[in-house]
């Protein structure tokens, strides 16, 4: 274990060394503009407290990107992130993200489940992992907190979260768009323009389009394309009124359409695993698959948000409103073979929620920091009629559609308080106290064959279960100021994940909520003549009652595993030599284990290639989607000629591999991802055009694994793409 830790020391400190050897161009990844200093680092501003502070001042350890480190990084969607962000673990799984920050998340998706990785834009909470993937447009930053942050934003943070904030119109015309064509037949068009309306009124509008003609792989048993990204319609526009100095109202809404995805959902099986079906192995190469049925997913999602701030001179008002919904139509083939075992549709899945948050806030400029505040979230998701979830084939008998309902209310208060003792030293306190109460009911109707549009046998009601759960989470953390810009932490946080209902088994008791207690050290520094800065965090965590998702027969539902404990440590840098050469770098070691699992579900595969599934105990295994070290190396290059400015970005992640389920036999193995891109900007920085790369060395691991009864089962992750942009700004 010493020798672990001593490696991950060693690569980080690797880094940094390249760092100096490799100049390094210095650009804001944060969000407000910032005074730059030639060959300096600017500051990043980023609102990991819910209030705008330095990322430097936050005792909170924070990877923050700003819009044009995304570009050059070629992160484009959410899923990005995790070959960004050391420590942070991100898989599409049926058109949902299922992301894990230091070992912690949830795998279940489906019906009214919510992620141990909370998704916010604009400080709104997003809790559908479906309306949670979504591609980046008119983003000014994104920010990825690590650890437990159960009480600024409470709902379902245990793991950390991701906040992606989008840029407000402001009193300056823009103009920016872009047009791309890549392999596979992939177009995709971006715009974004933003002018003011009056003196206090402002307003910006963003669309984007894409879509991919050609598939990554090939059905062997349909003779079609699969593997497809999707066709995506989305836009977003704001609307920002400053009656006042004193007051800002913004009024935001988005509308999103993804049609004709497979991706993450169109499976087959692992080589040298043979189906016990038909007893025929994968076809084809890594992404061809041979199921009998047509896989896809169609989600279309939208809502508005109200965001309404107040000075009333020393104390802020902050209200946040939001209203959302998201459709999801689906089907996959379960047994992913050419026989009908099992297929699934759903021709309707329905998710609406509303939210309110206000908060109260003391005076940034004030010693004396303190925020209170409330939240109250409503939530419905449902297997809405005519049909529901269907399931049909010889392995279920008749076919079964289920329509069940999940709903959610939850109230929340809160507050903390920031004391400073003396000059350099502070601590902080905060706590907050959480009500969550869930319901289910619906029914099942049994039709009298297993084929769709079969005769109603029997409708069968689901009798109404109700549970509630009412539990505090604190935090409590003391920093000090070593020098003018090295900060050291120590901090304890208690995070909190509520129990819920299995949408698919409405008649099961509820699983229970989940409880991270997790202890920090961390530093904070800028060095060098503000040249480097390095941040470190050293993080050990005691996982009671962990929510694990496993299949029970052919449906995947949640359990309660009993303890386990994290420990790891990463580090978050950038160097910086010149304005136009810069190298960004993180790695994370993470060790982490079940301490008490007698119950888990485990898998055996025979010689012959045959899946088995029995009870047993994984006690002292590895937790899941938890690699024990993960890297990234980020490097850029720019300068100017007479015809123009040329720039080069490259993004380097390593993945050391991890085991997908907790028996620890299905395994990703390590994995590296190379991106890249060169570009030209004409002299008045309007026009441009670049290439770009994503995947290069066409590296082949999966989104997800699962031992399913009928065999070792994946979805492989897209392989090498590439393509040309043109782009204009005015």
């Amino acid at each position: 274990m010493k020798k672990r830790i001593m490696v991950a020391h060693w690569l980080a400190g690797a880094a940094a060394v390249l760092a100096c050897a490799v100049p390094a161009q210095a650009q804001d990844a944060g969000a407000a503009p910032a005074e730059q200093q030639d060959a300096g680092i600017a500051d990043i501003v980023v609102t990991a407290n819910r209030r705008a502070e330095r990322l430097q001042d936050v005792p909170i350890a924070v990877a923050a990107y700003g819009s044009q480190e995304l570009k050059a990084s070629g992160a484009n969607t959410v899923q990005d992130l995790g070959n960004l962000t050391p420590g942070l673990t991100i898989a599409n799984q049926s058109a949902g993200i299922t992301p894990f920050i230091r070992g912690i998340g949830a795998v279940d998706n489906t019906l009214g489940q919510e992620g141990a990785v909370a998704v916010y834009v604009d400080g709104v909470y997003i809790p559908s992992a479906y309306a949670s993937l979504f591609s980046f447009n008119n983003i000014e930053r994104v920010e990825v907190l690590k650890g437990p942050q159960g009480t600024l934003f409470g709902r379902n943070a245990t793991g950390g979260l991701i906040h992606v904030i989008t840029r407000d119109p402001g009193k300056t015309p823009v103009f920016e768009g872009s047009l791309s064509y890549g392999n596979y037949d992939t177009v995709k068009a971006q715009v974004y323009g933003a002018a003011p309306l009056s003196d206090t009124l402002a307003l910006s509008v963003a669309g984007i389009f894409s879509h991919q003609g050609d598939g990554f792989g090939r059905n062997t048993t349909l003779n079609r394309e699969v593997g497809f990204a999707g066709n995506d319609r989305a836009g977003r526009g704001k609307l920002v009124w400053t009656p006042t100095d004193d007051t800002t109202i913004k009024l935001a809404a988005d509308y999103a359409l993804t049609r004709h995805s497979d991706q993450g959902s169109v499976k087959t099986y692992l080589p040298g695993s043979i189906s016990s079906i038909d007893g025929l192995g994968r076809p084809g190469g890594w992404w061809d698959v041979r199921g009998g049925a047509v896989e896809g997913i169609r989600t279309e999602q939208g809502g508005a948000s109200l965001h309404v701030n107040h000075d009333f001179g020393g104390i802020s008002l902050v209200s946040i409103s939001s209203w959302r919904k998201s459709k999801v139509v689906q089907s996959f083939d379960n047994d992913a073979t050419p026989a009908v075992v099992l297929d699934a549709y759903i021709d309707s899945q329905r998710t609406r929620t509303y939210t309110q948050e206000v908060q109260l806030l003391s005076d940034p400029g004030d010693s004396l920091k303190w925020i209170v505040g409330a939240f109250f979230l409503d939530d419905r998701s449902s297997f809405a009629a005519p049909n529901g979830l269907g399931l049909f084939g010889s392995g279920v008998g008749t076919a079964v559609l289920i329509q069940n309902t999940i709903k959610t209310r939850s109230y929340s208060a809160f507050g903390e308080l920031t004391v400073p003792l003396g000059e350099n030293t502070a601590i902080t306190g905060g706590i907050r106290y959480t009500s969550d109460k869930r319901t289910i009911f619906g029914k099942t109707d049994v039709l009298t064959a297993s084929v769709p549009g079969s005769p109603l046998l029997v409708s069968v009601p689901s009798p109404t279960q109700s549970s509630r759960e009412k539990k505090p989470t604190w935090r409590l953390v003391v920093n000090h100021d070593f020098a003018p810009d090295v900060m050291g932490y120590v901090s304890y946080n208690r995070g909190f994940k509520s129990g819920n209902f299995n949408a698919v088994t409405a008649t099961d008791a509820p699983f229970k909520s989940e409880t991270v207690d997790a202890y920090e050290v961390g530093l904070k520094s800028k060095l060098l003549d503000n040249r480097l800065r390095f941040n470190a965090a050293g993080f050990y965590y005691k996982y009671s009652n962990l929510q694990l998702s496993v299949l029970q027969g052919f449906n995947l539902a949640t359990i309660n595993a009993a303890n386990s404990r994290i420990y790891g440590l990463d580090v978050d840098g950038e160097f910086a030599a010149t304005r136009d050469f810069r190298i960004r770098f993180g790695a994370a070691y993470l060790n982490t284990k079940f301490q008490d699992f007698p119950n888990a579900q485990c898998s055996t595969r025979s010689a012959a290639g045959l899946t088995s599934l029995f009870v047993c105990d994984v006690s002292g295994n590895r937790l899941t989607r938890s690699p024990k070290f993960t890297f990234t190396l980020s490097p850029s290059y720019g300068f100017d000629t007479d015809v123009g400015r040329f720039d080069l970005s490259a993004t380097y992640a390593y993945n050391s591999g991890f085991f997908w389920e907790p028996d620890n036999r299905l395994k990703q193995p390590s994995y590296s991802l190379l991106s890249g891109q060169i570009g030209w900007t004409d002299s008045s920085g309007r026009f441009g055009v670049k290439a770009f790369g994503k995947n290069l060395t066409n590296e082949k691991y999966a989104l997800w694994m699962v031992a399913f009864a009928f065999g070792d089962e994946y979805a492989a992750a897209p392989p090498r793409t590439y393509g040309v942009e043109l782009s204009v700004k005015f």
